[in-house]
């Protein structure tokens, strides 16, 4: 009967394991690195190849799940969009490393060279950081050439921003409190969408005194500092009249 019984448990795994297997999608859609389509921080693109900064710092695995520090720590970030929450297979392709953190969300995970692995997406816009060799691995340099991803993640088109650097220089400091201080005298301009920082759809001295208290050290800022993506388009592979309706 024992036999029996682990005979029956064996057939059961192996066919659970096989739908699994066959239920997963193949990420197969490529994203490349270009200087278009992804947002570079202390890494250089050269014929869609994304190389790690020596100067970069290399940052703790496990700190790397809040804010992320834009003036020390390497990274990419892709932006996709999802039709609906769940999870969805990748593929990364990079060398240099043993393996790669990648962050959606809060969640970070370490993926290793061209193995599938899943990461849990809202729906709507997604951001995907991609960052260079983590603490743990001493002397490692992470050279990144695609992230592949499962179809049905629609390509869209848009632009980078961080919240608060409204003269897109990628810091936010006193220069771009200077730059609220002139827009409101209405002899400068800024990136709307950088600087509407309670995002209420109104750039005001609301936003400015959010960045003066960002750059004072005051927490509690959530936008400011905080990297970004404004959506100008969708493509939906199933219905092209829908493509703005995102």
């Amino acid at each position: 009967m024992k036999k029996l019984s682990a005979l029956i448990l064996s057939v059961v795994l192996t066919l659970s394991a096989a739908a699994l297997s066959v239920g997963a999608a193949e990420p197969n859609q490529s994203l490349p690195v270009t200087d278009s389509n992804v947002y570079k921080n202390l890494y250089s693109v050269s014929s869609d190849v994304a190389i790690e900064d020596e100067k970069a710092t290399p940052a703790d695995f496990d700190k790397l799940t809040g804010n992320i520090d834009s003036k020390s720590t390497a990274y990419l970030t892709f932006a996709v969009y999802t039709p609906k929450a769940g999870k969805y297979s990748f593929k990364l392709a990079f060398t240099g490393a043993e393996y790669a953190a990648v962050k959606a969300g809060s969640d970070v995970i370490k993926a290793t060279p061209d193995t599938a692995f899943e990461l849990e997406l809202s729906k709507g816009l997604n951001l995907i950081t991609c960052f260079g060799a983590t603490a743990e691995q001493e002397g490692a340099q992470i050279t990144y050439t695609a992230l592949l991803c499962e179809n049905g993640l629609n390509p869209i088109e848009g632009e980078y921003y961080i919240g608060g650097d409204v003269n897109n220089d990628k810091s936010v400091d006193i220069i771009d409190l200077v730059r609220y201080k002139k827009y409101l005298a209405k002899t400068a301009e800024v990136k709307v969408s950088a600087a509407d920082l309670n995002k209420d759809g109104t750039v005001d001295t609301g936003d400015m005194t959010m960045l003066k208290k960002y750059i004072l050290g005051i927490e509690g800022i959530d936008n400011a500092g905080v990297l970004d993506y404004e959506i100008g388009y969708v493509m939906r592979d199933n219905d092209i009249s829908d493509n703005w309706n995102y």
